[in-house]
């Protein structure tokens, strides 16, 4: 128990030095935003293709495009594709975020009501660091890409506002951007509002507080926060079990300890059950890595403390089969953070080779 504890205190304390400077510092954002707009010519490759396999499927659902802008002096630069229903009163809007060699692809469709009410719908991993303050409501589809999907459930949610007697505001296309960007202003000011962002006049900047990176920590070690579902849940906590326990019940039936043994006969007992063990506690965390998108470390951490009773009374250093199941679902985030954007091959790389380094220390260690 106190090799859990000192690993646990010691993750916090890395987070709390590296994070903290980390989002004080990034987080940053123009307090005089404006939008640009863009020349085909100037669209990056992957801005082009996201906006090409976009506007087949938004004319197919009634929205033309508007037009292409970025808007400048942000952390991640931006490409973006406007399209609008006049007749649903809905815009959407297609971005290419690219930062550090990585790309992201985000489709959000966005609905004013007589109230003041915006429902926003969107595909994004919001991870929380934000108050979000009623006015604006965002529901999130991590990862999904399929434009049709995405609008029912955005259509979903306008229906029951017009059932309540709520109806669309009506939009004017030339004024849409600038609309967008007076809402963007309207949120940063509740940040500041609520002590998460700090206006810097002399930069023109609004930066982040301790507050909002405190915010950020605690919402990195709920487990709960961001895309939690029970379904999502069940099937990933579920199938991580089933993974790490297979491994550990099915080696002796099926001879697999005295093949090992073959292999690597200068290796000790201890090692030859951690070759036998350790692939089912990566299983179980790229298992969960893949269900939660953005909580692959703590949720593979998490998912390997019941397959630990399973284990023989014999293995040492149990802490190691968790810090790798950890390391696997954080490997598991950044594969599914590559197959979305196409960009994140050296983070990916980065994991899996962390990884590997921690499955040589366990092997090591465990001796």
């Amino acid at each position: 128990m106190s090799s859990y504890l000192i690993f646990a205190a010691a993750v916090v304390i890395l987070l709390v030095v590296i994070g903290i400077p980390a989002i004080t510092r990034l987080v940053k954002i123009p307090c005089a935003l404006r939008w640009q707009e863009l020349a085909e010519a100037d669209l990056s490759p992957a801005a082009a293709e996201l906006f090409k396999e976009t506007d087949a499927a938004a004319l197919a659902l009634h929205f033309h495009p508007v037009k292409n802008f970025t808007v400048p002096g942000l952390a991640q630069t931006n490409q973006n594709r406007l399209y609008f229903n006049p007749e649903a009163a809905t815009v959407l809007v297609a971005t290419v975020l690219a930062q550090g060699g990585k790309n992201s692809r985000v489709l959000e469709f966005n609905t004013e009501f007589q109230d003041g009410v915006a429902a926003a719908t969107s595909n994004a991993q919001v991870t929380g660091l934000f108050a979000k303050p009623d006015w604006h409501q965002v529901r999130q589809f991590p990862g999904l890409l399929d434009l049709a999907r995405l609008q029912a459930a955005h259509q979903q949610r306008v229906q029951e506002r017009l059932s309540q007697g709520i109806g669309p505001r009506q939009l004017n296309e030339d004024q849409l951007l600038d609309q967008m960007i007076q809402s963007q202003i309207r949120q940063m000011e509740y940040q500041v509002e609520k002590g998460l962002l700090r206006l810097d006049e002399a930069q023109g900047m609004y930066r982040a507080t301790y507050r909002i990176a405190l915010r950020g920590i605690a919402n990195f070690l709920n487990p709960l926060a961001d895309n939690f579902t029970f379904r999502r849940f069940a099937l990933g906590f579920g199938l991580g079990v089933a993974l790490a326990a297979a491994a550990v019940l099915l080696a002796k039936p099926l001879g697999l300890e005295q093949a090992l043994r073959q292999l690597f006969p200068s290796s000790s007992t201890s090692q030859i059950k951690f070759l036998l063990y350790c692939p089912g506690f990566v299983l179980a965390g790229l298992a969960m890595g893949w269900q939660f998108r953005e909580k692959g470390f703590l949720w593979g951490f998490l998912v390997s403390l019941p397959a630990l009773i399973l284990l023989p009374a014999g293995v040492t250093q149990p802490i190691f089969y968790s810090i790798v199941a950890a390391q696997a679902g954080q490997a598991a985030n950044r594969l599914a953070e590559s197959g979305q954007s196409g960009g994140g091959q050296p983070r990916l790389s980065t994991a899996l080779l962390i990884l590997a380094v921690l499955i040589g220390a366990g092997f090591y260690y465990v001796s």
